[in-house]
């Protein structure tokens, strides 16, 4: 949390000198809206991260400057490779609605679009892109509704 404030005032002060406004573009995790169990300190930081976004946009909006924050889910990295197991890569075990691990490629396509200059209207956001993992219930993996 105290690199992302301190990356946000470095970049809004160059912003804010240059007159031109800008945008900033946080990356968080979708555990800043469902808390993992055993990961409270990194559930708190993306929380955290999230009220951080919110009140920089409130902040610098006066300045034309948005500040906007993306919330992944699994995505295809070194993290998360530990915990990708077989099943999940298959599609078989679904934790989320498109039934397969997000790409980098498709966080970095939501970033560019929120940094895009004409992407003025969108400010204080959370976008969430995990393939629809927040917006179901768990369940367990054995259930048929069929």
């Amino acid at each position: 949390l105290t690199g992302a404030f301190l990356c946000g005032k470095a970049a809004a002060q160059a912003m804010v000198e240059r007159g031109r406004g800008g945008r900033i573009v946080n990356v968080s995790s979708i555990n800043a809206l469902a808390s993992e169990p055993q990961c409270a300190d990194y559930n708190a930081s993306k929380g955290g991260l999230h009220s951080l976004t919110r009140s920089m946009a409130i902040d610098l909006a006066r300045h034309g400057i948005t500040v906007n924050v993306v919330a992944p889910g699994w995505i295809r990295s070194p993290m998360s490779a530990p915990y990708l197991t077989e099943d999940i890569l298959s599609g078989r075990q679904t934790f989320n609605l498109v039934r397969r691990v997000g790409e980098p490629e498709e966080i970095g396509g939501v970033v560019a679009w929120l940094a895009d200059p004409d992407t003025t209207y969108v400010t204080g956001a959370t976008i969430v892109v995990d393939g629809g993992q927040t917006a179901m219930l768990p369940m367990p993996t054995t259930v048929d509704f069929r």
